[in-house]
């Protein structure tokens, strides 16, 4: 992980809830901003504005319920659901069973590492 996610996406490889890979990436979005994309059978992108960098490292640390409002990069609600166990993460974007990540310990951890990143650039 020696490059920034500003500079190159950072993939996370998690399953969805079935068990099938599913990943979850840290990259530059069409405009220049930061994203964080979950590519399953289906995709769907999150914009990281700082509001959201500044919330979801915490929220990738805890256990329980946690709930981000984030954007979609073309504007309206991109709702991130984090449900943190001890032994992993799910992360929902919508919200929603189908765009579901679950994430091991290894992987949050690189996850949360990757967006951190981006509040001190």
């Amino acid at each position: 992980m020696g490059t920034s996610p500003g500079n190159e996406p950072v993939v996370v490889a998690a399953r969805t809830d079935p068990g099938r890979l599913c990943t979850v990436t840290v990259e530059r979005g069409p405009r220049g901003d930061q994203v964080l994309r979950y590519d399953g059978s289906e995709s769907v992108v999150a914009r990281l504005s700082p509001e959201v960098v500044e919330l979801l490292p915490i929220a990738l640390s805890v256990t329980g319920r946690t709930v981000v409002s984030a954007r979609c990069p073309r504007g309206g609600a991109c709702t991130l659901l984090l449900i943190g166990q001890p032994d992993r993460i799910r992360l929902y974007f919508h919200a929603a069973s189908m765009f579901c990540a679950v994430l091991d310990r290894a992987a949050v951890d690189r996850l949360r590492a990757a967006v951190e990143s981006l509040s001190v650039r």
